[in-house]
């Protein structure tokens, strides 16, 4: 499929008929019944970089904003939406047709417009709610009202490259390919590997051949053996979510490529792992991998520390009920961060902001880099009961962007040795931290049942299984490397 859609001339997108029926009528007149509103128009507002204000549910009086929707307005968003929730976004099928066709129009009933249109309206969008429409954007009274885009209109082309065994542009990061549509549908699960094959070089080795035959499990072993070998000694292809699965019959350190993940999460995995670069726990040093009998994974590192204690879990995108779980997990920073501090109800603001935003900031989505001592407040603060919103400053906008893209789907923990850190909600109190060779954050690993296994060198040792990677104060950039407290040894992961 690859090779006919790169070959072809252009692609047809068919979204379907709009179902809503509507009676388009202005501020200033009913225009005709008859004539239709072009769902599409939203898009183009933002595609021709126009601002905010300028859309028709915003008013200006006594010298301020205010969000005042139109039954115009309401009209377009109603059409936007059904546009954007069609099922052809959906399917994990269709992403070789839109990446991959040299142009493609997207068609929905008597309406159409190019994909590169869709593309630079959503690159738009993002521009001016991060910079010049910061303000106004706040007004949308809830998320309804906030445009959702699909990875499709960010996938970069430049991401795409001639290769000399290949005739045609190939993706060659073949893992962030398939984290990056984890969250399309496909009737088969082997489709999560198959299904996109033709992003990447078809003469790549080792490559993955499709083989409908092999179990679900066997497949998803397949790839991340792929994986592995493809990794120039780097294990980032071991962070982000869906190990330790119960499914399929695979270990631990395989990803269960099935496993239901929202398109949300899904896209502030993207953003975390773009984040990877920016640490340096194993202090350069390579990973030596070794696949070994029944499925075990041989890897080298260095324990440093327990969990003893997880907060709650940031697990939506309700803004109200993330900060409450922010607020919980101040009162474990505070308790954990300075239990000899003489005034109780205040605590180093600076400090938290590190861990909770681990040590980040997003700038260019989905690019970050290190925060600066400008970033966040360095002085202490008091808290209330209730809220966390007024210790924000700078840019609350970007903040905020960064905060969700931090916290999703993770949670606060604490551990033996007094860390501080952010986990995925599976870790559990006991579960053990460790820094592998070859990875640029620690990972969570939890001692299995099986009593001893046989290393690479013969010795019998305790087996681990995989838990997931984790952001840890104060081992993120290489602490742990090359002192004499703690001790490099082999881990096997079942």
């Amino acid at each position: 499929m690859g090779e006919i859609y790169s070959s072809c001339k252009s692609v047809y997108i068919w979204l379907g008929i709009p179902q809503t029926e509507v009676e388009t009528h202005s501020e200033k007149g009913n225009r005709p019944p008859e004539t239709p509103i072009n769902p599409f128009t939203l898009a183009l507002h933002f595609a021709n970089d126009r601002h905010m204000h300028e859309l028709p549910c915003f008013e200006f009086s006594k010298g301020q904003w205010s969000f005042v929707p139109s039954p115009l307005f309401q009209e377009l968003w109603l059409l936007h939406k059904e546009v954007t929730t069609q099922a052809w976004w959906s399917r994990l099928w269709c992403v070789q047709e839109a990446i991959l066709s040299p142009s493609a129009m997207v068609v929905f009933g008597r309406w159409r417009i190019p994909l590169s249109i869709l593309k630079a309206a959503e690159m738009s969008h993002a521009y001016h709610v991060s910079s010049c429409c910061t303000q106004i954007t706040a007004l949308f009274p809830t998320v309804e009202h906030l445009v959702r885009s699909d990875q499709l209109l960010w996938i970069r082309q430049q991401d795409a490259k001639n290769t000399d065994t290949s005739p045609r542009k190939v993706f060659s990061d073949i893992d962030k390919v398939f984290r990056t549509f984890r969250y399309k549908l496909c009737q088969n699960p082997r489709d999560r590997i198959y299904g996109l094959l033709g992003l990447l070089d078809p003469n790549m080795q080792p490559r993955i051949v499709p083989d409908y035959t092999r179990s679900i499990g066997q497949t998803f072993l397949d790839a991340m053996e792929v994986l592995t070998a493809h990794s120039r000694g780097d294990l980032r292809y071991l962070t982000g979510s869906g190990f330790c699965s119960q499914e399929h019959g695979l270990p631990s350190w395989v990803r269960n490529f099935a496993a239901s993940i929202s398109q949300e999460a899904t896209y502030e995995e993207v953003i975390r792992y773009e984040a990877y670069d920016l640490y340096n726990a194993a202090a350069s040093t390579r990973a030596d991998p070794k696949c070994m009998y029944d499925s075990i994974l041989s890897l080298i590192g260095i324990r440093v520390d327990k969990i003893t204690e997880i907060g709650l879990p940031v697990l939506g995108d309700n803004e109200d009920s993330s900060w409450r779980v922010l607020f919980s997990w101040s009162k474990m920073f505070k308790r954990a961060d300075s239990p000899g501090r003489s005034t109780p109800d205040a605590m180093d603001i600076g400090a938290f902001w590190r861990v909770v935003l681990a040590d980040t900031m997003l700038v260019d989505k989905p690019k970050c880099r290190r925060l600066t001592a400008e970033d966040v407040p360095r002085t202490n603060i008091s808290w209330d009961d209730s809220r966390v919103p007024h210790f924000v400053s700078g840019p609350r906008r970007s903040m905020e962007r960064s905060l969700q893209a931090t916290t999703y789907g993770r949670s606060m923990f604490l551990t033996e040795g007094g860390r501080i850190g952010l986990c995925l909600p599976e870790c559990r109190v006991g579960d053990e931290v460790w820094v592998l060779h070859g990875g640029k954050v620690p990972f969570v690993l939890r001692l299995s049942d099986r009593p001893t296994t046989k290393g690479r060198s013969g010795e019998t040792i305790r087996s681990h299984r995989f838990i997931g990677d984790v952001y840890l104060r104060g081992i993120m950039d290489g602490e742990a490397m090359g002192g004499s407290s703690y001790t490099t040894r082999e881990v096997l992961l079942l």
